[in-house]
């Protein structure tokens, strides 16, 4: 990580969950991006309110420093909450998907959302495939 992305990070508070109203996705994700400590384990969140839209509940991780993915486990990015939640993702620093690994939720979710600071590297796959909600 370098010096300055450091120094950037620690000088933002940590991002805790909780219920959630923001402008948009994208001013989310970054706020999660500014959480200091990460959240090596996935986590509820809350509810969210995008642009005052309801879009229900959400889980969500922040794994600090580059990651790479050679042998996936939906576990270590995904909470195994079906259908009533969005899941996202972020990454402060790289993120690798070796050739042969998938990254997908076990489970269905409303919708996913990655969210990488530094470069995002796909040899294998991100996929949904049959993972949309089956929600009202």
């Amino acid at each position: 990580m370098s010096a300055v992305l450091a120094a950037s990070l620690m000088a933002t508070p940590s991002f805790g969950g909780g219920n959630q109203s923001v402008g948009s996705v994208l001013e989310l994700l970054k706020g999660m991006a500014n959480d200091n400590t990460g959240s090596s384990s996935p986590a509820s969140g809350g509810t969210l309110s995008v642009n005052g839209n309801s879009l229900g509940s959400y889980d969500y991780v922040v794994k600090v420093g580059d990651q790479t993915v050679s042998s996936f486990n939906a576990a270590d990015w995904f909470t195994s909450t079906e259908d009533s939640r969005s899941a996202f993702i972020v990454v402060v620093g790289n993120l690798t998907i070796n050739s042969g690994q998938v990254f997908t939720p076990a489970v269905r979710k409303l919708f996913t959302a990655i969210y990488v600071t530094g470069n995002l590297v796909i040899n294998g796959a991100v996929s949904m495939t049959a993972r949309g909600a089956n929600h009202s």
